[in-house]
C-alpha cells in the first residue's frame, strides 16, 4: 500500500486514488496483494510551459516509491518524452515571438533612415574596395 500511496501523494492533482487488489489469506483476513494509481500523462493543450511543469510532477509521482516498478519507469519515461516535446514547442514559440517579420524589419530600417535624414545625419559611408 505504501507504494501506491507514494504515487498518489507525489502526483497531486494528476494522480487518482489508489485501488487495490485483495486476496483472503489462510487466516481468513483480506490482504492487499497489488494495486495501482492512475496518473494523468496527457499534455496540456496549447500550453507547453504548463505541460513541462505537469510532466515534472508526473515523473516525480511515477518514481516516488522506494522501489519503482518497471511500469513506474515506463510512465516516467513517457513523461520525459512528452516534456522534451513540450520544451521544443516552447522554444519554437519563444523564437517566433522574438523574431521580427520581414515587413517589420523593413519598416524599422526605413524609420531609422528617415530619422537620420530628418536630423541631418550623414548616411554611413559605403565601403570602397581599392
Amino acid at each position: 500500500r505504501r507504494h501506491e500511496q507514494a504515487h498518489a501523494a507525489a502526483g497531486g492533482a494528476y494522480a487518482g486514488q489508489p485501488t487495490y487488489e485483495y486476496q483472503t489469506g489462510p487466516d481468513g483476513n483480506r490482504y492487499a496483494v497489488g494495486g495501482e494509481v492512475n496518473i494523468d500523462v496527457a499534455p496540456i493543450p496549447d500550453d507547453p510551459a504548463a505541460t513541462i511543469r505537469k510532466m515534472d510532477v508526473v515523473i516525480r509521482a511515477a518514481l516516488a516509491p522506494e522501489e519503482p516498478s518497471p511500469q513506474d519507469h515506463r510512465v516516467a519515461e513517457q513523461a520525459r518524452a512528452t516534456r522534451e516535446e513540450a520544451r521544443g514547442d516552447l522554444a519554437a514559440e519563444q523564437s517566433e515571438a522574438l523574431a521580427p517579420t520581414e515587413g517589420a524589419q523593413a519598416q524599422a530600417i526605413a524609420a531609422y533612415r528617415a530619422a537620420g535624414a530628418a536630423i541631418g545625419s550623414p548616411r554611413p559611408a559605403a565601403s570602397a574596395v581599392a
